[in-house]
């Protein structure tokens, strides 16, 4: 009963360390941090233009829940 997998002596698979993680995953991980770095962005200057025309807490107030 051959499965086809090449596997040590025994049967047992080897562990060796932790596993790097897929360059897709990277790539969506960074553009992830980039897209929250750009609403945090986006937030500050929204909240710089507001302080002088009065706050304008609807856009604010949503933008903290998110």
């Amino acid at each position: 009963m051959n499965s086809g997998t090449q596997s040590p002596a025994g049967g047992e698979a080897a562990v060796v360390g932790p596993v790097a993680a897929p360059n897709d995953v990277r790539a969506s991980f960074v553009l992830w941090l980039t897209a929250v770095a750009a609403g945090v962005v986006e937030t500050v200057i929204r909240v710089i233009y507001s302080l002088p025309a009065g706050p304008d807490s609807g856009g604010l107030l949503i933008r903290a829940v998110v």
